[in-house]
């Protein structure tokens, strides 16, 4: 190689602030867990009576740090089936280097490792060694769980049925970290927010799987609807949606916590409104672009949604715990 080739492979290999911005631009998912964390923590907070605007952005910036870092861990392992199903991702179109996105990943975590810190460090040893250990734990969990998911040597990603199950996982972590860090008493209301969050993320990654077909089957990934065909994923994305609205009357109804109207107004708008998405798509949706992106765009609306029926949830209990 010449120099000049030499100097020009060190540039390209230089992480620039434009370029992590670009990279940070071009993941949209870390947002919604970094969202789902700070309404739990919100919530969570407000009934304890503990809530402070300086945590909640905490909690926030350690969860977009740190999921930002996965998906673009993922990137860099999936190079060459994003080259198949996803040629417009930054690293497989090669507007980003490899080497420039493990930088970013690297600093990524970094910054998430300190947040962190900085977050279960608030209230001083008053909380006690209990509280970092549950933070500790919670944020340890959900970072483990998506280095597995993409590592080469484990690779979750293509071992049946984990790959949909993890990313699902990571959302209910995402909620859990933000409860942690609230440090409240556990209550039905987390174990619903957990689990309604991974319900919509269930199924937003099974509508990821039913386009990436081709990509998955060349490179033996286990999905579910490889494994278990298109139609059958259909009904369990069917199934997912109606998760939230049967996880609040269950609730409800055996654990005793109160569940008002509008947090199953919302709920089940959740279910209808999503189930009601993918009906649209039909047995050539997937084909159709802009039939797809409206489906996922609709999706994520449903997740942020669920958010909303949390707080609701949290707010219209805060009556009978004070």
């Amino acid at each position: 190689m010449t120099l000049a080739g030499e100097c020009n492979t060190h540039t390209t290999n230089k992480l620039t602030l434009k370029q992590g911005l670009l990279l940070l631009h071009s993941k949209k998912q870390p947002l919604g867990y970094a969202t789902a964390g700070a309404v739990t923590y919100m919530f969570s907070s407000i009934l304890a009576g503990s809530f402070s605007p300086f945590l909640n952005a905490l909690v926030f910036g350690v969860l977009y740090a740190m999921y930002s870092a996965i998906y673009l861990y993922n990137d860099i392992v999936d190079l060459n089936i994003d080259k198949i199903n996803s040629k417009d991702r930054l690293v497989a179109s090669g507007k980003t280097t490899p080497r420039q996105a493990k930088k970013m990943v690297g600093f990524l975590f970094v910054i998430a490792a300190l947040l962190t810190f900085l977050a279960s460090s608030y209230f001083g040893p008053a909380r006690g060694l209990q509280n970092y250990l549950t933070i500790s734990v919670t944020v340890s969990a959900s970072v483990f769980l998506g280095i597995i998911y993409s590592h080469p040597r484990i690779y979750l990603k293509k071992r049946f049925p984990f790959k949909s199950v993890s990313i699902a996982s990571g959302a209910g972590l995402a909620s859990l970290v933000g409860w942690a860090i609230s440090s409240t008493d556990f209550t039905p209301s987390t174990l619903l927010s957990a689990l309604s969050t991974s319900a919509v993320i269930f199924v937003m990654s099974i509508l990821f799987d039913l386009r990436d077909l081709k990509g998955d089957r060349l490179h033996n990934v286990g999905t579910f609807p490889i494994v278990l065909g298109v139609d059958a994923s259909r009904k369990m994305m069917y199934c997912n949606l109606a998760v939230p609205v049967l996880a609040a009357i269950i609730t409800a109804t055996l654990l005793g916590e109160r569940v008002g109207p509008i947090t199953l107004g919302i709920l089940a708008a959740v279910s209808v409104i999503g189930i009601k998405a993918l009906s649209r798509l039909g047995s050539n949706g997937l084909e159709d672009k802009k039939t797809f992106l409206n489906s996922v765009v609709t999706m994520r609306r449903l997740y942020y949604l669920t958010q909303l029926g949390m707080g609701s949830l949290a707010i219209g209990n805060m009556t009978t715990l004070h």
